[in-house]
């Protein structure tokens, strides 16, 4: 009967199916499908078979036996989108329709391709129905039941099925994206262009205590290299909404070598990259207490790669990474000199991307901080780094600033190429064009610079012997920010 039906709903012949949109597309259709399925799949459960997963080791390998009716029950969502509306408005349709969702998964009556397409029916019910489905996300039953489907004991089972009938490679690829994308509908906006901050918070706090972090980290090297956009993309969201969630990556071994080789291979997608970046960076600039673990997880040459990689949001991500691993401390200062790294983020200055030449500044600016260590590879950044305090972004010229301070902030070795590169004359006309727009961050930024500067005695009689800078300091003399009046009085 199932099959009958499927075949007449999948048929290209239009007749057809208004055929069976006349026959059986209503709103009893769906309740009476619905009330079928949770007896199937109740008895089947209470029969007791299977061994804790919902895939065993090659169980009904031709189908099984709730494999018709969730496979019918999604051609009628497809057949006649007004379900959707039905099932969001009826609150006994709603009840059927997750009992049914739940008790068909405990069965273990399902195939691998049955539990698919379970999951996609139910991925199109969310993207349909949204906020009326709310509760039932943060359903402990639901959630245990997504995370069962994550477990590597269950992953393990499906891995030795064939392709053909939902398992294998592709089948783990399959169901891990169809689980995440479920899981990740919330961060969407919805038909208004909002996201409910107030439920997805709820939703994070039940991922956390379903540990949904090491579950995805766990499936990362079974899952080849096309397949890792959705579970990147899901453990970036939420490693940057919590520190939590950063140090719950790492707890599960998040930073093991080849998980972060598998990632960060250049040849993946651009999406990929971004997000195994995004989480790295994120992880560095949460605390030094991370830097031993990145150390170790020898993400160097695959970061020097990257940065001269031909997408411009790879790169910029790389440079943003380089500055928070010199954020903390000089930790990674040799390393990242050894590698050849700082040598190719002086290059990104140049990028003709405008985000990566901002966050290149970003980290030449930290990689001089902490220790003079890397002068001898940053001299070459003095020219660009001038040049770029000229740059149309505001935040740009504002780094750059903050980067030629750092450059003379813990010695003079190179004072002679900041005075042959203008830097003093460069940085008082920011300060005067500051003044004049009002630009009170960049403002800042280049004074405190130039405190920098006026410390080392081969810079100091220069600055105050400029006519700009004389002219300048009379204007911000009336100036009521105390922050402005302290770096003022700094250089005096």
């Amino acid at each position: 009967w199932t099959v009958l039906l499927i075949s007449y709903v999948r048929k290209g012949d239009a007749e057809r199916a208004e055929h069976v949109k006349g026959l059986f597309v209503s709103e009893d259709m769906f309740t009476d499908l619905l009330r079928v399925m949770n007896g199937v799949a109740t008895a089947a459960e209470a029969g007791g078979h299977g061994d804790g997963n919902a895939v065993g080791p090659l169980r009904h390998l031709s189908g099984g036996p709730c494999d018709g009716l969730v496979w019918l029950l999604k051609e009628l969502f497809s057949c006649d989108p007004r379900g959707y509306a039905f099932v969001a408005s009826n609150e006994e349709a709603m009840h059927l329709l997750v009992n049914a969702f739940e008790a068909t998964l405990m069965s273990k009556d399902l195939s691998p391709k049955g539990i698919l397409i379970l999951l996609f029916m139910w991925r199109s019910v969310i993207n349909r129905v949204g906020k009326a489905l709310h509760g039932v996300m943060l359903r402990d039953e639901v959630l245990r039941l997504m995370a069962m489907l994550l477990s590597a004991r269950h992953l393990a089972n499906l891995g030795k099925w064939p392709e053909v009938v939902g398992g294998g490679v592709q089948g783990i690829q399959s169901l891990v994206s169809l689980l995440l994308m479920i899981l990740s509908k919330p961060w969407s906006t919805s038909g208004a262009g909002e996201v409910d901050e107030d439920f997805l918070a709820k939703l994070r706090e039940r991922l956390f205590a379903h540990n949904f972090v090491s579950l995805v980290v766990s499936c990362i090297e079974t899952i080849d290299s096309q397949g890792l956009s959705v579970p990147l993309n899901f453990l970036s969201r939420l490693a940057l909404s919590s520190p939590r969630y950063s140090q719950q990556f790492v707890e599960c071994g998040g930073l093991r070598p080849s998980r972060l080789a598998h990632i960060l291979r250049p040849e993946n997608s651009p999406p990929i990259l971004v997000d195994g970046l995004l989480i790295l960076s994120q992880l560095a600039r949460l605390s030094r207490d991370y830097y031993e673990g990145l150390a170790q997880a020898d993400i160097y040459a695959s970061v020097r790669s990257l940065l001269l990689h031909k997408n411009k949001s790879i790169r910029a991500r790389s440079c943003n990474l380089v500055g928070n691993m010199c954020r903390h401390s000089a930790y990674f200062y040799k390393s990242l000199q050894v590698h050849g790294i700082i040598d190719a983020l002086v290059e990104r200055l140049d990028d003709p991307d405008g985000t990566t030449r901002k966050f290149a500044c970003f980290a030449i600016g930290n990689a001089g901080f902490h220790s003079n260590i890397l002068y001898g590879n940053l001299r070459a950044s003095i020219p660009l780094l001038v040049r770029l305090l000229g740059d149309a972004d505001a935040k740009t010229q504002t780094n750059a600033a903050g980067a030629l301070g750092n450059l003379s902030r813990n010695g003079s070795s190179l004072c002679g190429d900041l005075a042959e590169g203008n830097v003093i004359e460069a940085l008082v006309g920011v300060v005067r064009s500051s003044v004049d727009a009002r630009a009170e961050t960049p403002l800042r930024i280049a004074l405190f610079s130039l405190g920098n500067l006026s410390q080392q005695e081969a810079l100091r009689g220069a600055l105050h012997r400029s006519q700009e800078w004389a002219a300048a300091a009379a204007a911000l003399a009336a100036n009521t920010d105390p922050t402005v009046q302290k770096y003022l009085k700094r250089i005096k």
